[in-house]
């Protein structure tokens, strides 16, 4: 590559790289790629080696989803596969769980089954190298997937002996996101009953736990759902409010739907002047989007021929016509007000304080 000495160390290059990624990124992939098979073919000499090693992962991970290429983050993700026995298994969980992300960032019509394709292989391999914490957690990303894609049998098929295992084990953080997992596949399935006992569930074992202000706010969200179905529309309003406050905080999309189901239940129950007040409240505000900027006038022509008219302008412009009418509704009381003041009538003469009797205190002797 230009610029780059032949004789560069990997800092060097990764460095390098690093300066031309934004205006050439194409020649950033050929170093990345570089430093990266270099790595996995001698292994990482040390711990900098194998810090660049994982840089050039994401970096590349990154021009590829920013290209849209997935057959190339896939091609990626089997190349590093020898790496991952030089590095601790978290760090390895870590990696493919970030490829997996960015690989759920491409949009097209079959992104999604190439997504599931790759979670798939990856379970294979996490199964033949024996890393149970990694195959849970994209096991459980596969369930989600198959919802999302309406394949329910296979949603079903992954969540029940995945539960199992994760109970024996205690992961409770993971428990809880499978329990409500499982209550949205019920929920799509009609299965209200079992809907709700995995619901409770969930809620039971999240009383435990520390559990992330978005998490909280979905199991918020599904009971807010269940309640409004089974027309408790008041304990429905509570949940869906509680839910509106853990996205808004988030900053989440989701923060308007829940909104939305607040004044639904609002109307349900015969309240629906409380619906402004909700809208006005200064937290539903945040989530209005911003009105457009007003258009710009046109500059003024200063060529006499193009100028429009004077009656032309006065009526465009609207604020013109009301200073206009104000001032005729207005031209009558100036009249009154500038003319000759007429005298008082007899009737409403002021009374003189000789005739009323009262004699000021001053004159008084």
């Amino acid at each position: 590559m230009a610029g780059l000495n032949q004789d560069a160390t990997l800092a060097e290059q990764f460095e390098h790289a690093e300066e031309v990624n934004e205006a050439r990124p194409e020649d950033a992939m050929i170093v990345f790629k570089n430093i990266l098979s270099t790595v996995v073919a001698n292994g990482p000499g040390d711990e900098e080696e194998g810090k660049l090693a994982e840089s050039s992962i994401y970096k590349l991970g990154r021009i590829y989803t920013n290209a849209g290429d997935f057959g190339a983050l896939s091609e990626l993700m089997g190349t590093i596969r020898p790496f991952f026995d030089s590095i601790p298994k978290a760090k390895t969980a870590k990696i493919v769980r970030t490829i997996i992300d960015m690989a759920a960032e491409i949009a097209g019509a079959d992104a999604q089954q190439m997504l599931i394709k790759l979670c798939e292989d990856s379970i294979e391999w996490c199964k033949q190298e024996k890393r149970a914490f990694l195959r849970q957690r994209i096991e459980f990303r596969l369930a989600g997937l198959y919802l999302d894609s309406a394949n329910y049998g296979g949603a079903t098929k992954i969540i029940n002996p995945l539960l199992r295992e994760v109970k024996r084990i205690d992961d409770k953080a993971l428990l809880v996101e499978i329990q409500l997992l499982e209550a949205r596949v019920n929920h799509r399935l009609k299965n209200n009953p079992k809907c709700r006992a995995s619901l409770t569930s969930a809620r039971t074992t999240a009383n435990g736990i520390y559990v992330p202000p978005l998490l909280q706010a979905e199991i918020d969200m599904m009971a807010g759902i269940l309640c409004g179905e089974e027309k408790d529309y008041k304990t429905a309003y509570s949940y869906f409010y509680e839910a509106f406050e853990g996205f808004n905080t988030m900053e989440d999309s989701r923060a308007v739907l829940n909104l939305k189901y607040m004044l639904l239940c609002k109307v349900m129950t015969n309240n629906a002047e409380d619906v402004q007040s909700i809208v006005n409240n200064k937290t539903a505000q945040r989530c209005k989007p911003p009105r457009p900027p007003p258009a710009l006038p046109e500059p003024h022509d200063s060529n006499p021929s193009t100028v429009q008219p004077a009656d032309r302008c006065f009526a465009a412009c609207p604020d013109r016509q009301t200073k206009a009418t104000t001032s005729r509704r207005c031209a009558p009381l100036r009249k009154r007000t500038t003319g000759a003041r007429s005298p008082p009538s007899p009737s409403r003469q002021p009374r003189s304080r000789r005739s009323s009797g009262t004699i000021p205190s001053s004159r008084h002797t």
